[in-house]
């Protein structure tokens, strides 16, 4: 049985709300197109923008890790399977799992500005699993660049808590 995970989706209005908000932007609005996709095997499923393309079709991506990005928005989507965190339930979880991100990554400056945990009526899946969630910002270099080359990014990180099989799906 694959499991779904949901992106956010477009949200969809009638053509007079369309036409009002269109006006009041001075940016191009599109809508975007969606596209399930398998991960893990098939063991999950997702919703992604299509503008992302699986980065494994074109480098090596560990087992652990499914890597989508655009190309054109320097954004990226990394799902991955880490061991629980023990001890550490819901917020102190997924900051915990934040900062060793900060870690792995050698990030100069990390800082936290909110985290939570998601209402059973605010996320699907929060309905059967524990859903937490924080974002920040991380000082990164990117592969071999010096750290006078940093960037400051923004990390929105959603922690899945799969106790029946141990795991922490980020």
């Amino acid at each position: 049985q694959a499991y779904t995970l949901s992106m956010a989706q477009p949200l969809k209005q009638d053509a007079k709300e369309n036409e009002k908000k269109n006006n009041d932007q001075t940016t191009n609005n599109k809508q975007e197109i969606f596209c399930v996709q398998k991960l893990f095997g098939g063991a999950f499923e997702i919703s992604l923008p299509k503008r992302f393309v699986d980065l494994s079709n074109f480098r090596l991506v560990p087992d652990h890790q499914e890597v989508w990005s655009d190309p054109n928005t320097d954004q990226s989507i990394i799902i991955e399977l880490v061991e629980m965190v023990q001890n550490l339930e819901g917020e102190a979880a997924v900051k915990y799992h934040y900062n060793d991100i900060a870690e792995t990554s050698n990030s100069s400056e990390t800082k936290i500005v909110s985290s939570g945990v998601f209402a059973s009526n605010s996320f699907e899946i929060a309905k059967k699993y524990t859903c937490s969630w924080t974002f920040g910002t991380q000082k990164v270099s990117k592969g071999r660049d010096s750290s006078d080359k940093a960037n400051i990014i923004a990390l929105y990180l959603v922690m899945i808590r799969l106790k029946q099989f141990e795991t922490d799906l980020l």
